[in-house]
């Protein structure tokens, strides 16, 4: 049970409570000694809250992860015919502000016939577009808060999830569930991360060989992810799954490796599926050198000698595993039995190389082209076009310009991109973990014009808003919390690209709103 001391106001309460005209409906006041059922509603400290499930003894607190919710805070919240309302406060209705002239019963719409209620002017527009979502506990299976995506998603064949940086726990958190509510509710089957093709393919074989995911993962998915407390229920999730009709397949879309079980283990797989013996009798590939350098291109850190044989050497290799890769016929049906997955290793491996030894400035280019293609081939080959979640960066997932994975597969498959559908995710406040040095970094102040400003004026946690309800002029912190309008950031990346319109439905689906963020946490 969630516990919380009963003699300190949280400093999300603390800053809510002492804000000009803050008053609670007129409820029940809050009892340590009674219990509370899911949907009550209590006034603690003049402000109201929700029950998310049963409790008792739990105090009320905005605290995402507690058992309550805050739903008014008497600014800017939205009319609620069940509540009363006190002198001074102010509702949101029907695109207009309005406030209480004086104590209005329930039941007492704003604008009408001596209802008491004064129009304080229009409302702002993204308030009344954001759809409220209750909670990011992944325990909550209450799912009436997100069946609006059912309808921004509709028929897509592949959800792409962001987040600003690695380390953001609430977002992991919300994801999480995003991630559960659409295997359940929506028939998604397949689940890739940004981490390794090659590492989360083998983090696959052996959870449907019985090993815990939460153990199958280390060494081998980012471990920001691997690591991170709030990513465990998932993962509990996954194994409860795997191998029934309703499993939730893992995989990887990352051209590079991201766990140093790749380094050290991918080659002897590839090996492992041609045959040792074939491979040794392959006069062109010494696989002793060609396991060496192999290795030194999977080292972020070193870097490669100009020797030219070396070049010729790795090259020649590379294409002769190609042909007998091409040739070899699959063993299984696991991605690692199947030939196509390892021309795709090869091809991988390749542009490393080239990244690394010849044109190091094309890297982001490379990256997002090949998992675009990794995408494709998972989506429509290897899992048969089953419904999938692609988990990533804001950066690599939104839908332009060329340099992400949508921007690129708009190029392979425009009708596969057209189904697809994208949600960016924003905060206001906080701190994250920093995934590079994991310091832990305060997340900077947004602008009042900022779509994180703006939505912080009303009394919502979490929400999803529609990107075409954006106004293009208005910032968004998009990227490692940089300020952003869209015509700027189409300026930036796109400048000479007449055929764009330039508004936020261009670069994203919908944006997910996190009030508050928190930092990422280990094991």
């Amino acid at each position: 049970m969630f516990k919380t001391s009963k003699n300190v106001l949280t400093a999300t309460s603390a800053s809510l409570l002492f804000s000009a005209g803050l008053q609670a409906a007129n409820l029940m006041d809050w009892n340590e000694d009674t219990t509370y059922d899911k949907g009550q509603k209590v006034n603690y400290h003049g402000l109201t809250y929700q029950a998310k499930w049963w409790t008792e003894d739990d105090m009320p607190s905005a605290d995402a992860a507690g058992p309550w919710r805050l739903v008014d805070d008497g600014k800017n919240s939205a009319y609620n015919e069940d509540f009363e309302y006190k002198k001074g406060q102010v509702v949101r209705f029907d695109g207009q502000l309005w406030q209480a002239q004086w104590h209005i019963n329930e039941d007492t719409l704003p604008g009408s016939n001596n209802s008491g209620w004064l129009n304080q002017g229009p409302s702002d527009p993204l308030l009344e577009n954001l759809v409220e979502v209750a909670t990011v506990d992944f325990e909550e299976d209450d799912f009436d808060d997100l069946k609006a995506l059912k309808s921004y998603i509709g028929d897509s064949k592949i959800v792409f999830l962001g987040e600003q940086t690695h380390g953001d726990a609430t977002t992991l958190e919300a994801k999480a569930r995003l991630v559960k509510y659409l295997h359940q509710e929506m028939g998604f089957e397949v689940l890739a991360f940004e981490s390794g093709f090659y590492d989360m393919a083998k983090v696959w074989t052996d959870i449907k060989s019985g090993q815990p995911a939460s153990t199958a993962v280390l060494n081998k998915m980012f471990y920001m992810f691997a690591q991170s407390e709030q990513l465990q229920p998932l993962f509990e999730y996954i194994d409860e799954h795997a191998g029934t009709d309703e499993e939730l397949a893992l995989t990887g879309i990352d051209n590079r490796h991201s766990g140093y079980y790749a380094v050290n283990h991918t080659l002897s797989g590839l090996v492992e599926f041609l045959g040792e013996e074939t491979v040794n009798q392959l006069p062109q590939v010494d696989i002793k050198r060609f396991e060496e350098l192999t290795w030194l291109i999977m080292q972020n850190t070193v870097e490669l000698s100009d020797d030219e044989d070396a070049h010729n050497f790795h090259f020649n290799a590379i294409a002769t595993l190609k042909g007998l890769v091409y040739q070899a016929r699959n063993k299984g049906q696991e991605l690692p039995e199947l030939s196509e997955f390892w021309l795709y290793y090869l091809v991988h491996l390749e542009n490393q190389y080239y990244v690394k030894r010849i044109a190091p400035g094309a890297g982001t280019y490379v990256n997002a082209n090949l998992m675009a293609y990794n995408v494709h081939w998972l989506q429509q080959t290897a899992y048969s076009g089953k419904k999938m979640i692609v988990w990533g960066h804001n950066y690599h997932v939104k839908k332009n310009p060329w340099a992400s994975i949508r921007g690129q597969l708009k190029g392979i498959n425009p009708e596969l991109d057209s189904n697809s559908y994208t949600i960016l995710f924003t905060h206001n406040q906080g701190e994250y973990a920093d995934y590079g040095e994991f310091n832990i970094e305060p997340v900077p102040q947004t602008t009042p014009q900022s779509l994180e400003s703006r939505l912080s004026s009303g009394t919502q946690s979490f929400g999803f808003i529609a990107a075409d309800k954006v106004s293009d002029s208005v910032p968004v912190y998009l990227e490692n919390h940089s300020s952003i309008s869209a015509e700027t950031y189409y300026n930036y990346w796109q400048p000479n690209d007449t055929s764009l319109s330039k508004d936020w439905s261009g670069i994203t689906d919908a944006f997910f709103y996190v009030r508050e963020e928190k930092p990422v946490t280990f094991n």
